[in-house]
């Protein structure tokens, strides 16, 4: 799992300048099925919240798939201890398309949410 904000930070001076970002999810770290009872580390799925943030297009493998994401978000918001931002699942949902196969992208708007 890449954390996209970290990568983008420490690859800056090796990329070109304003390298839109596409992020494809075919499952995430909120709503997937934990492999024990064990309780589940929350920092996977804030890694998920700020890649999909830290993009310019989020694109999930099916609207279901996109819908859980969302719903997830204020639920693992919550499990910070302090600041916690307002209006994530909205503007994760403003870049948000879905496609099940591979897709040929239009212009990208190259600004972050």
């Amino acid at each position: 799992m890449l954390n996209l904000p970290e990568f983008l930070a420490l690859a800056r001076d090796h990329l070109p300048p304003r390298l839109p970002v596409i992020t494809y999810f075919h499952e995430n770290q909120l709503t997937y099925p934990s492999p024990s009872r064990d309780e589940r580390d929350f920092h996977f799925g804030l890694t998920n919240i700020y890649t999909a943030l830290s993009s310019d297009r989020v694109v999930f493998n099916s609207e279901f798939h996109r819908e859980e994401f969302l719903a997830a978000i204020p639920d693992t918001l919550k499990l910070m201890p302090d600041f916690r931002p307002a209006g994530v699942p909205e503007k994760i949902r403003a870049e948000a398309k879905c496609s099940a196969r591979p897709w040929t992208s239009g212009p990208v708007s190259g600004r972050r949410l």
